[in-house]
């Protein structure tokens, strides 16, 4: 069952469909995951008592067992590793509250808020950064309330001049504008790498025309779904008190 809901802004009026998830099987039985691995934690003892046992007894009754203490030995360092991630999940489920279906929303129609989509990279081969760059460009989302800048920190004119093809190819079907943008760096300044390789991006953002409402981040490697924006974008339009929203990666 879905509705729709208005939602208005300073600066125009969206239509957002609302969807109702379904709750994944582990939110749904989080009680039951949490009687599993607390039986996990306790069979693992049970294991580690029964090995200590034999030894034991094997001890006073004058066998060499110095093979099996040393193999209890090497079980147990080889196990810290492992019941550290068990501890630490089980922790984290007994705290946790009974999960509820999490509403889904969508941006309708072709009234969209503006959106800048960085895609930082440095170094990685041209067809991940192209690939990333395809699957933004032909997002379900208007192509002109969105741009997309390829900010790349290694200054490969390879990716350059594949980003220039992808761009004709791109504006030749009316999708979103793509820019390839790469920063100059000064000699013994501070680069602050990613984060600083985002920062010039959005100060470009700002700069290009009036700006965006919103910003997208991407790594090189990352293929979205075409309804990631339609998506993602409707959280942050009905809570002022959300500033960032990630999807599952």
């Amino acid at each position: 069952m879905s509705a729709l809901q208005v939602v208005e802004t300073e600066r125009a009026t969206f239509m957002v469909r609302k969807h109702q998830v379904n709750l994944f099987s582990l939110e749904e039985n989080i009680t039951a995951f949490r009687l599993f691995h607390i039986a996990t934690w306790f069979l693992q003892l049970l294991h580690t008592f029964a090995n200590l046992t034999l030894a034991f007894h094997a001890q006073q009754n004058g066998l060499s067992c110095w093979k099996i203490w040393v193999a209890l030995l090497a079980d147990f360092f080889l196990t810290i590793p492992e019941a550290s991630a068990a501890l630490d999940i089980l922790l984290g489920l007994l705290s946790s509250k009974a999960a509820h279906a999490r509403p889904s929303y969508e941006i309708q129609d072709s009234q969209a808020p503006s959106v800048d989509i960085m895609i930082t990279c440095c170094g990685e081969p041209v067809r991940i950064v192209t690939n990333t760059i395809e699957a933004a460009a032909v997002q379900n989302y208007p192509s002109d309330r969105y741009r997309i800048f390829i900010l790349d920190d290694a200054k490969d004119p390879a990716l350059r001049h594949a980003v220039e093809i992808m761009e004709s190819r791109v504006k030749g079907r009316n999708g979103p504008t793509i820019n390839y943008l790469s920063r100059e760096k000064e000699e013994g300044a501070k680069s602050h790498f990613k984060s600083g390789n985002l920062r010039f991006g959005i100060e470009a953002s700002r700069r290009a025309e009036e700006g965006s409402q919103f910003l997208a981040g991407l790594d090189a490697d990352m293929i979205v779904e075409s309804q990631w924006l339609r998506r993602l974008v409707p959280h942050l339009l009905l809570n002022d008190n959300v500033a960032v929203v990630c999807g599952p990666q």
